[in-house]
């Protein structure tokens, strides 16, 4: 099937995404008591859980032993995040979800590209309707 992704590269390139978001969330949003440095810290230690997926060779990918640990640890990462973010709210797990869930449509990947774009500029206006409402 040509434009068909493999298993390892779906899910690293979805883990990547979630981390992209996670961290953009804890970087550009406004916290309360947490540093930057443990933020960073974090997202490069999120980050590098993603490069070891890459070096994992691609036969733990065939069964579903490595994907249930790491939709696990995902959902503690992605949680840790938004705590450490100071967004308690249901925005990012809101993201996230879709994400998940629809680029899991598809195994092409510009199916999950368009997929992943479109919920972006969902979320986007979502928060640029809310920022309009509190601003009045």
């Amino acid at each position: 099937m040509p434009g068909a992704l493999s298993r390892k590269r779906m899910i690293f390139t979805i883990r990547l995404l979630v981390i992209i978001i996670t961290a953009y969330m804890m970087l550009f949003t406004p916290s309360g008591s947490e540093s930057m440095f443990s933020k960073a810290l974090f997202i490069a230690f999120y980050l590098s859980t993603d490069l070891v997926v890459a070096a994992l060779p691609e036969r733990f990918f065939a069964s579903l032993v490595i994907f249930y640990p790491l939709v696990i640890v995902d959902t503690i990462m992605v949680t840790l995040g938004i705590w450490l973010s100071g967004q308690a709210g249901g925005d990012l797990y809101l993201i996230y979800f879709l994400i998940i869930s629809f680029s899991s449509l598809s195994s092409q990947f510009k199916y999950v590209m368009l997929n992943v774009f479109l919920f972006t500029c969902v979320y986007g206006r979502s928060e640029e309707h809310t920022s309009e409402l509190h601003s009045h």
